[in-house]
């Protein structure tokens, strides 16, 4: 697995490509005719519905605690796997984006 991404790196280095991040999930989205819900504690990619209660990530059968930065950094993470592959994510990379966001595995 992959290293975990610090949220705070946004401003330490000036930059937030969040609304970009979106921006490209939400044209694969279009392209590939699939659902694509961005909400402040929901997100929906076609089958993969991630939801945040303000303590708790879970998406599908997995979950696991997060703070609210993590929160931020998952949610960008899941947009940026759809912008960039062209797909929703399996569970297995799934499992990958949590670790990335979190440090822990679900």
């Amino acid at each position: 697995m992959g290293q975990t991404i610090d949220p705070r790196d946004k401003m330490r280095f000036g930059e937030d490509s969040t609304r970009l991040v979106e921006a490209g999930a939400r044209a694969a989205a279009k392209e590939l005719g699939i659902r694509l819900v961005v909400e402040d504690m929901r997100v929906e990619i076609g089958d993969v519905v991630a939801e945040f209660d303000g303590g708790r990530l879970r998406i599908g059968s997995l979950e696991v605690s997060v703070d609210e930065d993590q929160w931020a950094g998952f949610k960008t993470l899941l947009l940026s796997f759809l912008a960039n592959h062209r797909r929703p994510p399996t569970e297995a990379e799934v499992k990958e984006l949590i670790f990335a966001a979190t440090g822990r595995e679900p």
